[in-house]
């Protein structure tokens, strides 16, 4: 079950990028036709706009998971915390279960062992997204 959300996401960011500089590369050899100038304003806007859209869903995505990974960390401290006053034994055995089993198994999800989800992956993407777009405005102007 894992798994299938760590491909949406990995589906989602992908699709952003490639669809970004898909619209990117249409703007550029839309203005080069003369005639078709006027449409690649309009594709630019709308270039924006799906920016905007999915950059929304992005920074929700990207909360929600910073706030999974605040109360991870939570749940560390406060079985920390309980481990120093607890009395009961049980609750000492249970306190430090949690705490070998969060600190065993918690990691960041990462998409395809690529890219982290986390407060970074919004930046990362869009240093991506801008290194592509000017080394096809790049091509562009060599030719």
């Amino acid at each position: 079950m894992y798994l299938i959300y760590i491909f949406q996401i990995f589906y989602f960011v992908s699709n952003i990028l490639l669809r970004i500089l898909s619209h990117v590369q249409l703007a550029i050899l839309m203005n080069s036709i003369n005639w078709l100038q006027h449409v690649a304003y309009s594709n630019i806007v709308m270039v924006l706009l799906t920016l905007a859209k999915e950059g929304i869903i992005l920074i929700v995505l990207i909360a929600k998971c910073e706030k999974i990974y605040c109360v991870i960390g939570d749940v560390q401290t406060a079985c920390q915390l309980a481990l120093g006053n607890a009395a009961c034994p049980e609750k000492r055995r249970f306190c430090k279960n949690v705490r070998r089993s969060s600190s065993a198994a918690f990691s960041k999800i990462y998409i395809c062992n690529i890219l982290a989800v986390d407060a970074k992956l919004a930046v990362s993407l869009m240093s991506v997204t801008t290194t592509y777009t000017i080394v096809m405005l790049q091509a562009i102007l060599i030719k």
